[in-house]
């Protein structure tokens, strides 16, 4: 949504995942660094707002609106994404 792209990973860095818009969606570095490209925080409350903003101000047209709009609802990893954050500071 907020057209934001990591391309590639620096050296020593693992894949945490990727989706068909961006194959960087998280990385890894053993105790140093975990980051995803999402936010594993946001509620669908949280996302129907930001989609709703950003029509209602023109960031999203019509057809950008219907299409981030499907996906407000649908399940998401966030807790596990917690879940590997609190391992990492576990380290």
């Amino acid at each position: 949504m907020h057209r934001d792209i990591a391309f590639h990973f620096p050296e020593g860095f693992q894949s945490l995942g990727s989706s068909p818009v961006c194959s960087v969606q998280g990385m890894y570095s053993p105790s140093h660094v975990i980051t995803v490209q999402g936010h594993p925080e946001f509620t669908s409350k949280i996302v129907k707002e930001i989609v709703e903003t950003r029509h209602a101000t023109g960031v999203f047209n019509d057809e950008a609106y219907k299409e981030h709009a499907k996906k407000i609802e649908l399940p998401h990893d966030g807790i596990a994404v917690g879940g590997a954050f609190i391992r990492f500071l576990l380290e």
